[in-house]
């Protein structure tokens, strides 16, 4: 059989995929015009709603004074975020986001992707498809993205019981991973002990207060327990920044001490 398929250029693969329903929310500046931004993605799976919009690092790199107000994108998306956690149907939330915020954000008409990658894999992948492609800054993907890729996807196949991962809304960290059982919450930041910019993202971006709820991680991802990293190591670790060794060898290591 695999002959057969080899024969006639067939991906035996092509059998499990499935079609998923998604809708592009866009950005009006002036609705009269129907001039519009892709801003974010809202895919429908098995009844729920999964959506990823831009955070304000990307508004903030959409540099047209004349056609974004960036504070008014920026509170709107954050209060659409903030309504799209209550996990409403698809209809619901199509005809709240178009009342709730006339003139100003919307949604495109029904769209159909065909695959089985996994629902949070695929959002991100329609994210990147209309929204992210515009602040790619190198055609290769980094090292770094392939981590947080990887980690979205074992998190889904063999921890979903257990963690919530999502892209972190803290302001220089990577991910934020929420345990199910204890709520507690870890904000961390994928880097390397021996960049001086990451670990300059830690010192800043560690708040002074940090909630008993909350933790923060350095996930560094080479030589993280190298003589010359000792020193930068004692500090964060000063500022309760738990440090760990991660790796896409050792990402599972970290999930089960998060569980």
């Amino acid at each position: 059989m695999e002959d057969f398929f080899k024969k006639h250029n067939f991906n035996p693969e092509q059998l499990n995929k499935r079609n998923r329903r998604f809708h592009i929310v866009r950005y009006y500046p002036k609705i009269q015009t129907y001039e519009f931004l892709n801003v974010g993605i809202l895919l429908y799976d098995e009844g729920q709603v999964l959506y990823r919009l831009l955070h304000s690092e990307e508004i903030a790199k959409l540099h047209c004074p004349s056609l974004v107000e960036s504070k008014v994108l920026k509170n709107s998306l954050d209060s659409l975020d903030e309504y799209l956690q209550e996990r409403m149907g698809l209809e619901t939330v199509l005809d709240s986001i178009s009342n709730r915020y006339k003139n100003i954000l919307d949604t495109s008409f029904q769209l159909v992707y065909s695959g089985n990658e996994l629902a949070e894999v695929l959002c991100d992948k329609l994210f990147h498809d209309y929204v992210g492609y515009k602040f790619e800054t190198e055609q290769k993907e980094s090292t770094l993205e392939k981590i947080i890729k990887k980690t979205e996807e074992i998190v889904q196949s063999e921890y979903k019981n257990h963690i919530v991962v999502k892209r972190s809304k803290v302001r220089g960290f990577n991910l934020d991973f929420i345990n199910k059982k204890t709520e507690q919450i870890h904000h961390s930041l994928l880097g390397s002990i021996e960049n001086s910019n990451d670990v300059a993202r830690a010192f800043i971006n560690v708040p002074s207060f940090i909630g008993t709820n909350e933790r923060y991680d350095f996930l560094n991802t080479r030589h993280l327990f190298s003589a010359s990293g000792h020193e930068s190591r004692l500090k964060l670790e000063k500022l309760s920044v738990n440090v760990f060794e991660y790796t896409q060898d050792r990402i599972d290591e970290y999930l089960t001490y998060l569980v």
